[in-house]
């Protein structure tokens, strides 16, 4: 993940434009898992006309078309209400737009509060084996981390219905929510690993490829205080099917940090994949 954009101008009249270069070492599937779009657009916004004392809330971004590796250029606008909140348009592009990003700023107000929610109940991350990299079919992204999923041998979970992994980024990225958002969606889809979990508890039928998916879009909140996402070395990911619709792939997932406090909630859709047609 690209930490430095250079600017090719000034901020001019609360929009901006800027540059950088997609990392082939973040695709999944078809193109850049969304984590690594959310953390590109906050990086854009935060480097863009964002007024001071304000922290991004939450990412809504969508996906237009495929992206390449390579060079590509963000276009930002920021909308301000107030001196406390501002939404930030990001735009990115090449030959022309791939992803938009809607990043919402607000400012800090009020004491913090216990939530209700509870972290899953799993042991910590050094419990569980570390999962082989040496698998050539793994997508470029599964080399960004380490990963140690908490699944039973018998595809049983600790919380059923959802799939959960420890996640350790390999290097260090800048401290702050980008470096968090990167890990979204860098581990298997839901749908596959649904179907794991299936095949293990059952042993019965063939384990078969689920349908491919393409990334349409997704929202990502913030839940935690500014402080929280300071130098996160590990972290879990817990994620599952909320809804299929259409051939459509609804997904809800968290992200918890190792002292058991929610970072992230993020909603993402895909859709199955297009399969060429033989001619003949």
């Amino acid at each position: 993940m690209s930490d430095v954009f250079s600017c090719e101008n000034d901020c001019l009249e609360d929009v901006a434009r800027l540059a950088g270069e997609l990392d082939i070492g973040w695709w999944a599937s078809d193109g850049p898992t969304g984590g690594y779009l959310v953390a590109l657009a906050l990086q854009v916004a935060s480097g863009a006309c964002v007024p001071s004392g304000i922290v991004p809330r939450s990412v809504d971004f969508h996906v237009l078309g495929p992206a390449v590796a390579g060079a590509f250029q963000a276009r930002v606008t920021i909308e301000r209400a107030s001196d406390e909140l501002a939404l930030s348009t990001v735009v990115l592009e090449q030959a022309r737009p791939f992803a938009v990003a809607h990043v919402f700023f607000s400012s800090h107000r009020g004491a913090q509060a216990p939530a209700d929610g509870r972290p899953p109940p799993v042991f910590p991350a050094e419990v569980y084996a570390q999962l082989s990299s040496s698998s050539g079919s793994l997508p470029p992204v599964a080399r960004q981390f380490v990963f140690r999923p908490t699944t039973e041998p018998d595809g049983s979970a600790p919380m059923p219905g959802w799939d959960a992994v420890w996640i350790e980024p390999v290097r260090r990225h800048a401290p702050g929510r980008a470096a968090v958002a990167a890990m979204i969606d860098s581990w298997y889809p839901p749908n596959h690993m649904r179907a794991v979990r299936e095949f293990l508890q059952g042993g019965v039928t063939p384990l078969d490829e689920p349908p491919a998916t393409t990334l349409l879009g997704g929202r990502v909140t913030f839940a935690a205080p500014e402080g929280s996402y300071d130098d996160v070395a590990c972290a879990l990911l817990v994620s599952r099917i909320a809804a299929i619709v259409d051939g459509h792939y609804f997904e809800d997932s968290e992200i918890w940090s190792s002292d058991g406090e929610l970072l992230i909630k993020a909603e993402l859709m895909r859709r199955n994949a297009l399969v060429p047609t033989a001619v003949g």
